[in-house]
C-alpha cells in the first residue's frame, strides 16, 4: 500500500505547535508537541481556529535550558580537513598541541 504523500502546499502552520494538513476535503489539526490529532470534515475557518487554539492552550509548556559548558578546545591542525562526522580530538590525549590528529601516540 502506496503511503500518501502531503505537499508542503497543503501544510498551513496555524500557531506556535499546531499545523493544519489538508486531504480530500478533510482537515487535519496537528499538535507537534503532543502528536494529539483532529480531524475535520467540512469546517468553517472560525471553528478551525477556535479548535486550534484550544489544542494550543492544552499544550504544556516546555522550557529548555542550555547546557553549560565548562571547558572546550577546538583544535584544526594542517592535517585536518574538516571532514570528520564525529571529531575525536577531546578524547585524544594529545601530549601537546599542533600534533597530528591522526598520529598514533604511544
Amino acid at each position: 500500500m502506496k503511503q500518501k504523500q502531503f505537499r508542503s502546499s497543503q501544510i498551513k502552520q496555524l500557531s506556535k505547535n499546531i499545523f493544519t494538513f489538508v486531504q480530500k476535503g478533510r482537515i487535519i489539526l496537528f499538535n507537534r508537541i503532543t502528536f494529539q490529532q483532529k480531524y475535520l470534515e467540512d469546517a468553517s475557518f472560525a471553528e478551525i481556529k477556535k479548535t486550534a487554539q484550544e489544542m494550543e492552550r492544552k499544550t504544556p509548556k516546555m522550557r529548555f535550558s542550555l547546557p553549560q559548558t565548562k571547558k572546550f578546545r577546538v583544535e584544526i591542525t594542517l592535517n585536518c580537513n574538516l571532514n570528520c562526522d564525529y571529531c575525536l580530538v577531546f578524547k585524544n590525549n594529545l601530549v601537546q598541541l599542533n600534533n597530528s590528529m591522526n598520529k598514533l601516540e604511544s
